[in-house]
Formats: C-alpha cells, sequence, structure tokens
C-alpha cells in the first residue's frame, strides 16, 4: 500500500508540474482554466487539448485558436476519425469536449453540428447495474472492521457518490427523528453544490458504533474529524499531500493542489480499493463485459438508492434526485441543462425531504433483522397512537400482528 500511495504522490506532482507549465505558455489556456472548477478537470482538459495538438503538428495552443475555423473544423474531423480507431463511442465526447471549450471560451465559432456528425452514438455499457441488498448483506458478512461496515452502510443509505462521503466531517450529521440521521454532502462547497441526504436507524447505527471505537482507541473525534479518513498519522489518512511541492516551485500557490484536495483524491481511491477487496471476498463480482464488471464498486451503491426509492409509490421522484444532489442532466448534444422536474423541487425543505426518505427507509434497510425491528417499532407507534385516540380497546389484530414480527425477528436472530 505504501508503494501505491508514493506512486501516486510521484504521479499527482507530476501531472501538477505539467499543467502549470502549459498554462504558462498558453493565454487561450489560461482563459479555459478560469471557466473550469474542478482542479481534477482541468488537468483533464489541458491532458485532452494537449493530445489534439500533438495531433495538428502545431506547436502551441494559441497558434490552433488562430487558425482559419474551416481548417480547425477540418483537423478536428481527422482526429476524431483517428480516435475511433482505438476509443469507444462513449469515451470520444470525453476527448472533444475541451477542445469545444477552448474554441468558444476564445470566440473561435466552428459549426459543431456538422462536427458532431463524425461522432457515433453511444452505446450501452456494463457497470449499469445496481447491487441487490442481498450483495450488501454478503459483503457486510465479509468484513469484521466497523469502519467498512460503516462505510458500506453510509454508501447503500445516502446514495451519494464516494467522494461525497469519504468529504464528510462528523459535524456534517445531525440526529432527526425516528432514529434516522440527516446528512450534508459537499457542505464546505461554496459553488451551491451541496445537498441533503439522510441515513437510516440501521446506518446510524453503524456510523456511531464506528465513532464510538475510534474514540476507545484514543482518537479525538470533534466536528472537523472526517468520518471515513484516519487522522491518527497526524495528517490525513494516506500520508501524502501535494504541499510537499518544493517551496517556489512553478504555479505551487496558485494551481497546485491543496493538501485537502490531494488528501480527498487519495481517500476516494483508497476506499475504493477496501470495497474492491471486500466485495471480492464476498465473491459478488461476477463476471466482466469487456473492460467492465457489471455492478460498479461505488456507483451500485448509488444506482441501488435510485432504483429503490423510485419504485416505491410512496416517494416523489423531485425528493429522490434532490437527495441524489441531481441539479443538471445532459441534453443529447453533450450541454448541462437544469433538470426538468416538477415545480416543488428547488423550494423543497430539509423536513419535506426527510418526510419522503422515511416512506422509503424500510426498502433501504439491508439486515432482514433490522428491518423487521424497524417494521415492529412502526406499528408500536401505531399501536400508541390509537391507544391514545380510543383507550384500551385496541383491536387485537394490531397486536397479533406485532408479536408475530417479534417472533420471527428473535427466529433470524438465532
Amino acid at each position: 500500500m505504501t508503494a501505491i500511495i508514493k506512486q501516486h504522490e510521484a504521479d499527482i506532482v507530476a501531472d501538477e508540474v505539467r499543467r502549470i507549465e502549459w498554462i504558462q505558455r498558453s493565454v487561450c489556456l489560461s482563459f479555459l482554466m478560469e471557466t473550469v472548477e474542478s482542479e481534477v478537470s482541468k488537468t483533464q482538459y489541458i491532458r485532452h487539448i494537449e493530445r489534439f495538438r500533438a495531433f495538428t503538428g502545431i506547436d502551441e495552443v494559441d497558434e490552433l485558436m488562430q487558425m482559419d475555423p474551416l481548417e480547425l473544423t477540418k483537423r478536428i474531423q481527422m482526429y476524431i476519425i483517428e480516435l475511433k480507431k482505438s476509443l469507444s463511442p462513449n469515451s470520444l465526447k470525453t476527448y472533444i469536449a475541451p477542445i469545444r471549450s477552448l474554441c468558444e471560451v476564445n470566440e473561435m465559432m466552428l459549426n459543431w453540428k456538422k462536427i458532431n456528425r463524425f461522432i457515433p452514438r453511444k452505446v450501452k455499457l456494463a457497470g449499469q447495474s445496481a447491487w441487490q441488498t442481498s450483495d450488501i448483506q454478503k459483503m457486510l458478512a465479509a468484513t469484521n472492521k466497523n469502519y467498512n461496515r460503516a462505510l458500506i452502510h453510509v454508501l447503500a443509505s445516502t446514495g451519494a457518490r464516494i467522494g461525497g462521503v469519504t468529504g464528510l466531517k462528523v459535524r456534517d450529521l445531525t440526529e432527526v427523528e425516528q432514529g434516522c440521521t440527516m446528512v450534508k454532502v459537499y457542505s464546505d462547497d461554496l459553488n451551491g453544490f451541496d445537498y441533503t441526504t439522510f441515513l437510516t436507524p440501521e446506518a446510524t447505527d453503524a456510523v456511531n458504533i464506528m465513532l464510538e471505537e475510534r474514540k476507545n482507541n484514543g482518537e479525538v473525534v470533534d466536528g472537523e474529524s472526517y468520518l471515513f479518513r484516519n487522522r491518527s498519522r497526524g495528517q490525513g489518512y494516506h500520508g501524502y499531500h501535494s504541499h510537499r511541492l518544493k517551496p517556489g516551485a512553478p504555479g505551487r500557490a496558485l494551481l497546485g493542489r491543496t493538501k485537502a484536495e490531494t488528501e480527498e483524491v487519495t481517500a476516494c481511491k483508497l476506499n475504493t480499493m477496501k470495497l474492491t477487496r471486500i466485495a471480492e471476498s464476498a465473491n459478488i463480482r461476477g463476471e466482466m463485459k469487456g473492460r467492465r464488471y457489471q455492478t460498479q464498486i461505488c456507483h451500485g451503491f448509488r444506482k441501488r438508492f435510485n432504483t429503490i426509492l423510485k419504485s416505491n409509490l410512496k416517494v416523489n421522484d423531485s425528493a429522490v434526485e434532490k437527495m441524489m444532489g441531481h441539479t443538471t442532466f445532459k441534453t443529447k448534444d453533450g450541454n448541462q441543462e437544469k433538470q426538468n422536474l416538477d415545480g416543488t423541487y428547488l423550494q423543497m425543505e430539509d423536513t419535506a425531504l426527510l418526510g419522503w426518505f422515511l416512506n422509503g427507509v424500510n426498502d433501504l434497510t439491508v439486515s432482514d433483522s433490522f428491518r423487521l425491528k424497524t417494521k415492529s417499532e412502526g406499528l408500536q407507534d401505531q399501536l400508541t397512537k390509537i391507544r391514545e385516540e380510543i383507550g384500551d380497546s385496541i383491536t387485537a389484530e394490531v397486536q397479533q400482528q406485532i408479536s408475530d414480527i417479534k417472533y420471527r425477528q428473535s427466529k433470524r436472530t438465532k
């Protein structure tokens, strides 16, 4: 693991140095970078643009933006034809989108409708399936570490991306009613990408057990502590940071990843590696289709969350979209536009979201015994309300339902 971390650190530093050098050479590229928010996206954009520049044989990016539009269009079309020899249709747009953005930011007007005709339609890939509840049960059975179990439960309960979960701090969790926990994902984001989702009572218990274990092991756990990064080594889970770039290195203060950004990227990779090993131990990976497994390690949890809640007639689809942090969708031409959701979407408060989430808690719960326990407690609450309304003349039917569920629960736990 140490060798992997050191190699990853070297790759990050090399990428940053290359990126800085390219931007310093190109005014047009620096304009584009001002419009790209993600540090990871900046590196990817430059890498794809540099590939295209090398293909054209032009010395500098700025020279591309000074070409005749018809000639540049022809070069892009030839580039697409070359890429189709080695890339899948689904990957092509990833290579071309940065070139289009570069042109648009620098007012190089090209006929993109004509260019897009050279790009074949996407094909349905493997890796689009959701984890089944039985798969997650097997994952939990394959690990006895509270950290791993909490990570699995949080992914299954929130539907959040691995990056969102890895970035969670203790202060982002707030206990709410019926044993659930409200979770603020990307709470530190300044661009409005933060959103609210929730933990089931089952996931809440798993997180509390993990945090209690960390406290018992001597860790000082406070609001700023990360849920899924071990700070016992002093500097974060992974022990390396881009701030090790020497003072005065080109663009270190301006464009190098911060220590926190570098830690986040690595924590995501390490958590994904943990989940991969657990899935392999549980023997649930199945066969590969092409270069992918049918179910992606992390995204399979997100697919399950989406599928389960949208299959529940008692849960509003727009609420599900909001709990997944969806605010945009891709149109046919690859542009981002606002979701065409019902009018309540943007105004939906956290309390309303919780109400919709509670309607789906039972379906999201992984453990059969915990699901029966939740159902039993729900019926018990109904019983209490009925008693308050009509006194002790409670029907034997409801009482029998509770007794039956408790009996089945005790049988499962034996």
